[in-house]
């Protein structure tokens, strides 16, 4: 296994100036590719999501490759560290860049699921490449100064670091994957900005969707997905359901 804390460091410290080149690979036709969307398959779900295991929580970090001397890849790579409640040591896993399974059916003029998610894909597909580094910023109050105490707080940038799922973040979420464990297929990581907040300097304007492919779900299972909030459309296969969850915590400020 990768050392993925190092990963998650040089996220932390990258420079501002190269962040952007993260999310671009080139490509001999179409010169720089974006990155618009990444995957877990089955084998990594089934390590993470384990049946018959409590989970406690789990985050989805924000990482890098620290070899960037390929332009031909993409080296941001986010990944899920999961903690139980009977265990200590967590399980972690990466986001890879093609799917291992086949992917959601196209959408059709007829039935076009989750406009809102294709609008927020769209928005980072569409954004200017100087901006990108603006959109895993915010500003947040700082220190008074002390030798000027009547001063307004300083504000201090901060970059977007993680997403945490647990008993007081995206209980929801966790709880559908605790519950559906053994049953998940695929982990969709989209890549989105949410253009409200763009000019809300104290709000992260990046704004993942999370789709997860799960199987042999129940009417009683479906009826919670859809009370807790979560969004969830069948695919055109038989008893297969996309389950899509947005508004995630960020941390900072939920750490």
């Amino acid at each position: 296994m990768e050392n993925l804390k190092n990963k998650s460091d040089f996220w932390k410290k990258c420079d501002v100036n190269s962040l952007a080149g993260h999310f671009h690979k080139y490509n001999a036709v179409s010169q720089f590719e974006r990155l618009g969307q990444l995957y877990l398959n089955k084998v990594d779900l089934d390590v993470l999501f384990p049946e018959g295991k409590e989970i406690h929580s789990f985050d989805i970090n924000l990482a890098l490759d620290n070899d960037v001397s390929r332009i031909d890849a993409f080296t941001f790579r986010p990944f899920i560290k999961v903690t139980y409640v009977d265990k200590t040591e967590a399980v972690e896993r990466m986001f890879h860049y093609t799917a291992e399974v086949a992917p959601r059916p196209e959408k059709t003029a007829v039935k076009v699921p989750l406009p809102f998610k294709d609008w927020l894909c769209a928005n980072w597909m569409d954004l200017d490449v100087s901006l990108i580094d603006d959109v895993f910023a915010a500003a947040f109050d700082g220190l008074i100064d002390i030798t000027e105490p009547n001063l307004p707080k300083l504000r201090v940038n901060k970059r977007l670091l993680s997403y945490h799922f647990n008993d007081k973040y995206n209980t929801a979420f966790r709880d559908f994957l605790r519950d559906l464990a053994g049953h998940l297929d695929q982990f969709v990581f989209y890549l989105g900005i949410d253009m409200n907040k763009f000019f809300h300097k104290d709000l992260f304007t990046f704004s993942p969707i999370y789709e997860v492919r799960t199987y042999g779900v129940t009417e009683e299972q479906l009826y919670k997905i859809r009370r807790s909030g979560l969004r969830c459309v069948p695919h055109a296969e038989r008893g297969v359901e996309s389950v899509y969850y947005e508004y995630s915590s960020p941390c900072p400020s939920s750490c």
